[in-house]
């Protein structure tokens, strides 16, 4: 019986620490709270993958011209929770630190330079809301954009067919 009681516990401890030491995490299992505290990897809802290290950019604000979610950092340290002005938009910042809390991933970033130095209160919102964006990721305006110049490179003999029939299959897995 004692053995039972040892292996049990240890088996609990474990468990427990695979929980709250867990490098990565996915949209759904932040919602239900199966990840808790720091995380290095999060993958979105549409399967965008952030890291720590990860370049992201000050996008536009959700609501009547206010951020939601993106608060000053150095004025949250002062104690006030003082959202971005929409004079940041377009502000670059880096991934220092990711906690998943009450269902919600909450980021905090550094700035170098004239960077901002964020904490986002709500991670997947402000990426879904487009209030912070990652420079250079592939979407369906992107994509139509980037084939439309392709097709000019084609016109224009700078590129071959094949050269384009590739990449449009690549830019088509993107366009809705």
């Amino acid at each position: 019986m004692k053995n039972l009681k040892f292996y049990f516990t240890i088996g609990c401890i474990v468990l427990a620490a695979n929980v709250f030491s867990q490098k990565k995490a996915t949209y759904k299992q932040v919602g239900s709270k199966e990840v808790k505290g720091k995380i290095s990897e999060y993958i979105s809802e549409n399967g965008t993958t952030f890291q720590v290290g990860d370049t992201l950019k000050v996008g536009v604000p959700f609501r009547n011209n206010q951020f939601s979610y993106l608060m000053d950092k150095t004025m949250a340290y002062l104690g006030e929770a003082v959202y971005l002005s929409p004079q940041s938009v377009g502000e670059m910042c880096v991934i220092k630190s990711m906690k998943t809390s009450q269902r919600n991933l909450y980021v905090t970033t550094y700035g170098e330079g004239e960077s901002k130095a964020l904490i986002i209160s709500n991670f997947e919102e402000a990426f879904t809301s487009g209030e912070i964006e990652v420079p250079n990721l592939m979407n369906s305006d992107l994509a139509l954009k980037e084939l439309k110049k392709a097709k000019e490179k084609l016109d224009l003999e700078l590129i071959s067919q094949e050269e384009y029939n590739a990449l449009k299959i690549e830019l088509m897995k993107y366009i809705e």
